[in-house]
Formats: C-alpha cells, structure tokens, sequence
C-alpha cells in the first residue's frame, strides 16, 4: 500500500465523516399579515425533508392569552395538511370549532368561530432557507414554530386521509416508501366538514407509534354549550382517537402493524374525523416513542432506546393515563440541541363564562398555561448521552405523564454534525449539549 493510497483513502474517510446522515432544527418566523411569500433561513446545511408547523395565534413570545387556540402543519415538501382547533374565552356559550386547511396548506390559523385568518402552503426549501406562500393574510402577525429534519438517510413522506366511520381495521396508504419497525408514524386528526372547512366543536388527536410502543393524546372542547363542556385523554394504546361530548367516552384506534402499503389501524368503534400522518425514518436507526412521568422536583432524568438529536414532548396535565380527565388541556413543543418551541392550551371544565386560554414559548419544549394567566408548568429538554432531561423552570403542581418522541442523531458521524458550529443559538447549553451528544455517534 503506497503512501499516497493511504492519504486519499484517509481524505476520502474523512469526507464521509461529513455526511449528514439526520439534521434537525427547531426555529420560529413571523408570519406579517400579507399574502404572498415569508422566507426564513435554517441552518440544517442540507435541504429539508420534511417539516412540522405549529402554533397558537401568538404574536409574541414567550405569551399566555386567551382563547385556545392550537394547530399543526405536516408536510414532505410535496403533500401537506393543517388544522387548528379553537375555543373562545369568557363566552356566555361556549363557541369552539376545528378547521383544516385546503389540500396543500401546511399553516391554518383560524379564529375561535372557526373562520381562516391565514393560511399558506410550502413554496420552497433550500440548504438555508425555507419559504412559505400566503394565500390567506393572516389577520395579524403571529409567530409560528417549526421543525425541520433532513440529511441521506432520512425519508419522510405524508398523506391525508378519513377515518373510517366504524369498528374495524383500517389501512393507511400512499406513502412513498414503505414503513416499517422502527419508522415514526404520527396522526393528525380532527373535526371538520372537509379540507378547506370547519366544524362546531373542537376536536384534538395527536399520535404516534414506532411498531412497539404508540401514545396519543386528545381533547374536546364542546360547541354552544350554556357551560363550558371539555376533558382530555392521553392513551398509551392508541395512536388516534376522539373524546366524545356525550358522558366524556373515548373512542380510540390503535397502531397495529406495518403493512406492505401502509400502516394498519384498528378502530375500537365509530370515529369520524379527517386526519394526516406522517412517517419519518431515519435509516439504520430506531425512532423511540415512549412516555414519562413527572412527580416532583426541579428536573426529571428520560432514558431512550437512542441518543436523541431531537425529541417531541407532547401531553396534558395529569398523570391519568387509559381515562377521561375533566378539562381539556395540552401542550405540543419540539427541540433540538439549541432550540426549543412549544405551544399549549387549557380550557376549564363548567366554566360559566368560559376560560380558555393559549400559550407559545420559543424557550421551552413543554409548555401548558393555566386557567387565568401564566403557565401551569414549563420545561426545557437538554439531550444527554442516554436521553434527555427536563429542567422545570416552572414546576409542575401534581403528577403529570406526557408522550415523547426522541430522534436519533446523526448516525453516522463520530462527531458533532458539521453545522453545529454555524449554529446562531451557540450559548453554553448548545455547547453543553454537543458534548454530550457527540459521545452518542
């Protein structure tokens, strides 16, 4: 083996060390209150895959207001889906609704009547830069959270569909690769007459499941109520589900394989819904969707099946796990190893006016407010070798159990990904945190 066989074998090594095996960024941008294009840049270093939307109609952050507002956004860069769903506050009877966006849209804000005050669609996605196009103005300019995951061994694909309207097994399909073990399959579902529409009553699922384990969790708020009529529901059984207003029963379909077209969902009973899902590999490593449990002090220690780049948090305030919890609540956030944004809301059970609020904070990855003002708790994930670990700045008041997804990092590096020290957010918990990561690959 002559020398200069062995510098080009070493300078080859050493460009593969740079691939970009799984990328993840979590940012915010502000919509303005035009149609027409918003851009904001990324700093994933290569083009995106797929993308996740969510906000709370906040224009500033960190916020808690009222009404309850909360919506997601899925897209692959070629199919997208949106919903939000709304409650109004201090109402002498309650007026709630959920609206999806039309085909395409990956952002729906809407107001509490269920009216669009907003909606865009995925123009384009660069290496830095990512726009989005406004065919709706919002109606004010509100700050939208988004999480971004590319990178050569990631695929991403995502497709709509309609629950089935009874008992039974049903098929997810058309995705453009097909899933299996260890690929995240995530649902989004909620009431609405058909895209581009709304529905009275707002319905809330949100699941997901890796082919072992699988978490959703839901909430109702009930339209034209003389008192406020709303609960909640986390399952660790199901993957999509609906909260009914009659005597507060769930109704919950769970994950039960991975098909050669699709994913395969069991239906316990009637559930009619509009939905979205989407399923995220990152090949040659497991995705881990598990729960965890919070009963008291300042942090709470998760151990995964991998060593997260990136982790989804998502739940409702109580440790009930299986059952119908009176008010609905929720919070949804993501992070990586620099940024954290997360959404919540809370609508109190038998309210005479109701009290519905909404909260946004670009510095947490859990965040759920209270009835009147302020959060009931708030927490930052901060990825360690063996998981994450949840610092509670505002700790939480009782025992509560929230659903997580923790994404690999980039599997095959034997250090930090290469973007990490283009990072803007690059204060000592960015730093601490690639430490700490970098003994993972």
């Amino acid at each position: 083996m002559t020398r200069a066989f062995v510098v080009a074998l070493l300078f080859v090594l050493a460009l593969g060390a740079n691939v970009e095996a799984a990328v993840y960024d979590v940012a915010t941008f502000n919509s303005g209150t035009g149609t027409g294009d918003v851009s904001f840049n990324h700093s994933l270093g290569v083009r995106p895959k797929g993308a996740i939307f969510y906000w709370s109609i906040a224009g500033t952050t960190p916020t808690s207001a009222a009404q309850a507002i909360m919506g997601v956004g899925l897209t692959d860069g070629t199919t997208s889906r949106a919903y939000s769903a709304t409650s109004a506050d201090a109402a002498a009877t309650s007026d709630c609704n959920g609206r999806w966006g039309a085909a395409g849209s990956c952002i729906q804000f809407a107001t509490t009547t269920g009216a669009s005050q907003g909606e865009a669609s995925l123009g384009s996605w660069t290496a830095s830069q990512v726009t989005v196009n406004f065919s709706v103005a919002p109606s004010s300019d509100r700050v939208v959270g988004v999480w971004l995951v590319g990178g050569d061994d990631v695929q991403v694909s995502v497709v709509g569909w309609t629950t089935p309207g009874g008992a039974g097994t049903s098929n997810v399909t058309g995705f453009g690769f097909n899933p299996a073990a260890g690929d995240l399959f995530v649902t989004l579902a909620g009431n609405g007459a058909a895209l581009g529409g709304q529905a009275t009553q707002a319905q809330w699922s949100f699941g997901v499941a890796d082919g072992t384990d699988q978490w959703v969790t839901g909430w109702r708020s009930e339209d034209a109520a003389a008192a406020a009529n709303t609960a909640r529901y986390l399952s660790t059984t199901d993957c999509l589900g609906r909260v009914a207003s009659s005597a507060d029963t769930w109704s919950g379909a769970a994950f039960t394989g991975y098909t050669s077209a699709g994913v395969s969902v069991n239906f316990a009973g009637a559930i009619t819904l509009v939905a979205a899902s989407m399923v995220v590999r990152v090949v040659g490593r497991p995705i881990d969707v598990s729960t965890f449990g919070y009963t008291s002090g300042s942090t709470t220690d998760v151990s995964t099946l991998t060593c997260p780049g990136s982790y989804l948090i998502a739940g409702h305030s109580s440790s009930t796990t299986g059952s119908v919890v009176t008010a609905a609540s929720a919070t949804f956030g993501l992070g990586e190893n620099t940024t954290d944004v997360a959404v919540g809301i809370r609508d109190a059970d038998t309210a005479d006016p109701t009290e519905a609020r909404r909260g946004f904070d670009a510095t947490a990855t859990v965040a759920n407010p209270n009835n009147l003002s302020g959060y009931n708790h708030v927490g930052v994930a901060n990825p360690t070798p063996t998981g994450f670990t949840v610092t509670w700045s505002t700790e939480p008041s009782a025992a509560m159990t929230f659903g997580f997804v923790a994404f690999p990092s980039n599997a095959r590096l034997a250090a930090t990904h290469s973007t990490a020290a283009s990072r803007s957010a690059t204060g000592a918990r960015g730093a601490a945190s690639r430490t700490a990561l970098s003994t993972c690959h």
